[in-house]
């Protein structure tokens, strides 16, 4: 314990005294030191550096004494062409916080200053090479020059924590990067020695002719060279490059122009880690499997390596028996094997590089494929692939899981291949693979698929396909939720479509279908997390020619056969020409517009033409046109003509009744019209039971909607109650508006009528007898209320052109009476003098009733005393209204 305590006593006296002595001897050396550097700098040195401050030291770097410059700064020299670097500050080559400048510590007290090793920390060194292959960091010249005080005797070269960049204008090359160590050992005064080299550099990019090569890459290396005159040989190297482990030999001959002859090699590259070289944007992908395998490569670099020179690079690699397992499925790709070469080309450069995969091949399953890949002139890369195999589908999506599908079967079989120029051989844009031309062909056969999110299946896929600039299919079967359809024809531009913005895709064709049933078709695009709201949707950039035929459709209550039309689809706009169908026991003619607004409205617009088309089916069919003014339980018979409709729906297909509108010329025959409620305000005229079922032969007008509103214009119906004439006004909030003129014999013998001899199914026809009396009634009302009252205003207007017809009638008879009569004064040839007039009357009885015979009062009148019934009629002249009650 005693010697331990002895030891430690002495150990500490030691130090201290060579503390002491290391302070005392840098307090003494520290002027000369400072001096000689000094003045060796301004020899040597063809730059500028700027230095804060300077220390001398025996301590810090023992066993070597040491110069310690603090935060530095050397300049470029001013030998190359600066303004070649446009944008860039090429001032500055170094920048550090500290550089060591170690002595040979004996050499020291010979007053002798032997420079052994620089150490250089914390800081940037900027390289710049400009087109002629001048630099920016030949900053020392000892021009012949020697110091007996100052010798170069160097046998270790660090550097640590340095930012480095390198721009190289002759090779096209620039490189950033974290150079976290560099070392070079070695006795560099002597001709023939042992080095040692050791490296440590974090690539942030490594570009060449624009094109980044490298990115976010480490390489870490170790080498044993022996130097022989101007030739370094290296006897052992070892590289890893992001975790890849390699194995270099070969010389370096340092002449005119540096020569590289390397062999690089390695058994040992795991397939899991050749996937970390893919760019970082796809290594999200990548993470979705594990691999298995071993790559084997071989690697030849040989030649000049200049401002203007590359060496020739030659590589070939090979994978046998890879496995590719999704971690998330399970599921594996078997017996993945790949064989190809990579080689900078006659020129050595990016023009001439190419990358070949000879063969590439892999087990999926029941499932298996094979291609092969090139790519050459990586300045603008040309490249071609083909492929073929056999996929079963559900191997497919075990392997690559779609997002939306939950369950698939089927085969695809297919033979493809394509080539074309890109930009970048690492990152295929989807303009430029859009831009490929392609060759090949598809076939599918019983393919399904079950969607994650929504409700509907595609099944039964079975059909050919030719791949080119334009696709054409053959026989394309298959059915969406139970609607089938079978196509034939092209698709122009779908692999742009699917890959690239705004890129419109053509498709020509004819379509089949024996049952399409338009509910379920929408129901496609329902979600099951929400409501059972069908959206309707527009696809964009899509241009469509096709025939449609259709056997069956339906499509919510509407139901036809035999549908065949043109359907044209162009920017929002589906278009249906030269429709025909038949429905509703009829047919129907036409075509129509559906336009999709700014406003996310759809319009439509249709020209029909019906024809013997079963009216109550029709309202039925259209959900009474979303309105209750008069529905398919009032009507029966059949319609035919010209309808011309427009209305606006919004996204979930729900009318805007607001929008609706109709411009008909119409005839229904053999119609009925069943307990309708205006009708059953005239009650007090005619028997109920008769004004229940009204039915008429023949019925034409043109009808028109506006504004909610239903507008009949004038009309005659003959009907089986009555004869009748009138207009009117129903407005979808179910008031409404009629006008009408009923006979005065009608309404006194309306009851007695259905025991008349004349009376035939539909209705009696009487003749138009001037003497018959007019009575002019306005039905107003709603569901709930109804009034009848005297209308005043047309019959003021009904008598004033009967008074100008009567009129008009008189002037005739006049004429024709006072012109017969100047005719016969004419043909007597006897002498008139001028102004005479003479009249002759005409001896024939005119009855004063044919002409001014009116009726001033409605007398009581009673029916036949078999029906025993009395009916009285009386105008108040304070109110018109008829009392129904």
């Amino acid at each position: 314990m005693k010697k331990s305590k002895k030891i430690i006593s002495i150990l500490s006296v030691v130090a201290g005294i060579i503390i002491i002595v290391s302070i005392l001897l840098s307090v003494f050396f520290k002027p000369a030191a400072i001096s000689l550097l000094r003045n060796n700098l301004d020899n040597y040195l063809v730059t500028e550096i700027e230095v804060d401050d300077i220390n001398f030291s025996f301590i810090k770097r023992f066993p070597f004494a040491s110069i310690e410059l603090k935060n530095v700064l050397v300049k470029s020299t001013l030998n190359f062409a600066a303004d070649e670097f446009k944008d860039t500050n090429t001032d500055t080559l170094l920048t550090a916080q500290r550089i060591f400048l170690e002595f040979d510590l004996f050499s020291l007290i010979k007053n002798k200053y032997k420079l052994k090793n620089i150490l250089i920390k914390n800081g940037e060194l900027s390289i710049y090479l400009d087109k002629s292959g001048l630099s920016n960091y030949k900053i020392w010249d000892s021009g012949g020059k020697s110091s007996t005080d100052f010798q170069i005797a160097l046998q270790n070269f660090d550097l640590n924590k340095m930012q480095l960049n390198l721009t190289d204008l002759a090779k096209k090359i620039k490189v950033s990067g974290l150079l976290n160590r560099f070392n070079l050992k070695g006795n560099f005064s002597q001709d023939s020695f042992q080095l040692s080299s050791d490296f440590e550099f974090y690539i942030e990019k490594y570009i060449q002719e624009k094109s980044t090569l490298i990115e976010q890459r480490s390489i870490i290396a170790s080498l044993s060279l022996l130097k022989e005159n101007n030739t370094y040989f290296i006897q052992k190297g070892k590289l890893i490059f992001s975790d890849l482990p390699f194995q270099i030999e070969g010389k370096i001959q340092k002449d005119k122009q540096l020569y590289l002859d390397f062999i690089i090699h390695s058994e040992k590259l795991k397939i899991d880690q050749v996937f970390k070289l893919i760019p970082e944007q796809n290594q999200a992908f990548i993470n979705q499997y594990s691999s298995t395998g071993i790559l084997l490569l071989n690697a030849t670099i040989k030649g000049y390596l200049s401002g203007h020179s590359m060496p020739h690079i030659e590589s070939s690699f090979e994978l046998g028996n890879g496995i590719l397992i999704n971690r998330k499925t399970k599921f594996r790709a078997t017996d993945i094997f790949i064989k190809g070469r990579y080689s900078n080309g006659s020129k050595n450069n990016l023009s001439t590089t190419e990358l070949i995969i000879e063969n590439i091949s892999a087990k999926l399953g029941e499932s298996s494929f094979q291609g092969q890949y090139s790519a050459k002139d990586f300045t603008h890369p040309f490249i071609r692939f083909a492929i073929k195999g056999e996929f079963n589908i559900n191997d497919l999506t075990g392997l690559y899981p779609i997002k939306y599908v939950k369950e698939a079967s089927g085969k695809i079989n297919f033979n493809l291949s394509s080539s074309g120029t890109i930009k970048n051989h690492k990152k295929i844009s989807k303009e430029e693979w859009g831009a490929l031309s392609k060759d090949g062909t598809v076939s599918v056969s019983d393919v399904s698929l079950v969607f994650t999110d929504y409700p509907g299946t595609i099944q039964k896929i079975s059909g050919k396909f030719h791949v080119d600039k334009i696709i054409t299919f053959q026989d394309l079967f298959f059915t969406i939720n139970d609607n089938d359809f079978l196509l034939n024809g092209s698709a122009e531009n779908l692999m742009d479509y699917l890959m690239l913005k705004n890129y419109p895709l053509i498709l020509t064709a004819e379509i089949q279908s024996e049952n399409l049933n338009l509910n379920s078709l929408l129901n496609f695009n329902k979600t099951k997390n929400k409501t059972d709201t069908v959206l309707l949707v527009f696809p964009k950039n899509i241009q469509l020619y096709s025939q449609l035929k259709t056997k069956h459709f339906k499509y919510n209550r509407f139901q036809a056969d035999d549908i065949n039309c043109i359907l044209n689809y162009h920017t929002k706009i589906l278009s249906v020409n030269q429709l025909q169908m038949n429905t509703m026991q009829g047919r129907l003619t036409g075509k129509a517009t559906l336009k999709l607004l700014e406003s996310n409205e759809l319009d439509v617009r249709c020209e029909t033409v019906l024809n013997n088309m079963d009216i109550r089916k029709l309202f039925y069919s259209f959900n009474n046109f979303n309105q209750k003014v008069i529905e398919d339980k009032h009507l029966q018979g059949a319609l035919s003509g010209n309808v011309n409709f427009f209305a606006l729906w919004d996204n979930e297909l729900n009318v805007k009744a607001q929008s609706i509108t109709v411009d008909s010329d119409i005839k229904i025959s053999n119609g009925e019209l069943i307990n309708y409620a205006p009708l059953n305000s005239l009650s007090k005229f005619i028997d109920l039971e008769e004004l229940k079922n009204i039915k008429f032969q023949t019925l034409e007008n043109s009808i028109s909607i506006r504004n909610k509103t239903v507008f009949i214009p004038y009309m005659d119906i003959s009907s089986s109650a009555f004869n009748i004439s009138g207009s009117g006004e129903h407005h979808f909030d179910l008031t409404y508006t009629y006008r009408i003129r009923v006979y005065l014999s009608e309404i006194l013998s309306g009851k007695a009528r259905k025991n008349k001899k004349e009376n035939i199914e539909y209705g009696i026809v009487e003749s138009k007898d001037p003497g018959k009396i007019n009575i002019y009634l306005l039905i107003t009302g709603d569901e709930k209320d109804v009034a009848v009252v005297y209308d005043k205003k047309r019959a003021f207007e009904q008598m004033k052109v009967n008074m100008n017809e009567e009129k008009k009638e008189l002037r005739n008879i006049l004429h024709e009476e006072f012109g017969a009569a100047s005719k016969r004064e004419r043909t007597n040839d006897v002498p008139r003098k001028q102004g005479e007039f003479i009249f002759e009357w005409d001896e024939r009885d005119v009855k004063k009733d044919s002409i001014f015979e009116s009726q001033n009062k409605i007398k009581n009148t009673k029916t036949d005393k078999e029906n025993n019934e009395e009916f009285e009629f009386e105008w108040n002249e304070e109110d018109d209204s008829i009392d129904n009650n």
